[in-house]
């Protein structure tokens, strides 16, 4: 048996590995950072919704329990899905928008 020839054989197979082991921890901290920074986003979304509607409706949100319209004094909430209502706003002004809806 040639000693070097196994020698550089088993190194050879301990870098591969090495190699494999490095590519896989990269693959889950990249997930890992990307899962943070969308769940930090979402809780900035989050927050900023709970500051702008009434506490039943944030809560309702949170618990997806929405109800399709609410009504406060002074004030009226509806949630609508409009079809190819982004599309429609990327090709207007602002303003159209508002008066059509």
């Amino acid at each position: 048996v040639d000693v070097p020839e196994v020698f550089f054989g088993i190194s050879l197979c301990v870098l591969a590995q090495m190699f494999a082991v490095y590519k896989n921890e990269w693959r889950e901290r990249k997930s890992f950072w990307a899962e943070r920074e969308t769940r930090s986003k979402g809780l900035k979304a989050l927050s900023l919704v709970e500051s702008m509607l009434p506490k039943e409706v944030a809560q309702s949100m949170r618990k997806n329990q929405l109800q399709p319209a609410y009504k406060y004094t002074n004030m009226s909430l509806l949630f609508a899905d409009i079809v190819e209502f982004t599309s429609y706003c990327s090709t207007v002004q602002p303003e159209q928008v508002v008066r059509m809806l």
